[in-house]
C-alpha cells in the first residue's frame, strides 16, 4: 500500500477513489484524509500580541523594581553623606570646644585659684549640655524632614515581590523565572 501527499497524483486503483484537497495532508485509500491546519494569520498575531505584552509587562515591572533599588540607594548615600558630615564636623568642634573650655578653666584657676576654677567648670559644663541638646534636637529633626524612609522602601519592595508571585502563580507562565 503506499501513501502519497494530496498534492500529487495517485495512479493506483486502490487509490482511485481517494478524494484529492488543495490542502496538504494524507489521502487514505478509503478516501478519508487527515489534514494540518496552518495557523490563521489572526491567532498568529493574537499570540504575538499576548506575547508582546507579556515581555513589555514583565520589562515594565523589572524596571520598576530597578528604579526602586536605584532610588533606595541614592537616598542611603544622601542620608550617609549628611551623617558622616555631622560626625566629622561634630569631632572638629568638639576638639576647639573642648581647647577653648581647658583654656577657661586654666584662666580661672591662674586669676582666682581652686573655687573660681570649680565654679567656672560647673558654668561651662551646663552651657555645654544646655546647647548640644538643642544642636541634637535640631539635627535629628533636620534628618527626619529630610524625608528618607528606608522601611516604606523595604515595604514597596516586598510588595513587588508578592505581587510579582501572585502574577506567577496565576496567570502568565511565560514570565521569567525571579532573579536570585
Amino acid at each position: 500500500m503506499r501513501l502519497e501527499f494530496a498534492t500529487q497524483t495517485c495512479p493506483s486503483e486502490t487509490l482511485a477513489n481517494a478524494t484529492t484537497i488543495e490542502r496538504p495532508g494524507i489521502v487514505f485509500p478509503t478516501g478519508g484524509s487527515v489534514q494540518r491546519q496552518p495557523d490563521s494569520p489572526s491567532a498568529a498575531g493574537f499570540n504575538a500580541a499576548i506575547q508582546g505584552l507579556s515581555e513589555g509587562f514583565s520589562n515594565l515591572v523589572r524596571q520598576h523594581v530597578e528604579l526602586a533599588r536605584h532610588e533606595a540607594k541614592d537616598e542611603l548615600k544622601q542620608v550617609a553623606t549628611q551623617v558622616i558630615g555631622l560626625v566629622v564636623f561634630g569631632a572638629i568642634a568638639l576638639v576647639g570646644y573642648l581647647l577653648l573650655l581647658a583654656a577657661i578653666v586654666l584662666l580661672a584657676l591662674w586669676l582666682g585659684g581652686v573655687g573660681p576654677m570649680f565654679i567656672t567648670c560647673a558654668i561651662l559644663a551646663g552651657l555645654h549640655l544646655a546647647v548640644s541638646g538643642v544642636a541634637i534636637a535640631r539635627l535629628s529633626g533636620q534628618l527626619s524632614d529630610s524625608g528618607v524612609n528606608m522601611p516604606q522602601i523595604s515595604e514597596e519592595l516586598e510588595r513587588n515581590k508578592q505581587w510579582i508571585k501572585q502574577l506567577r502563580k496565576s496567570s502568565s507562565p511565560q514570565l521569567p523565572a525571579e532573579p536570585s
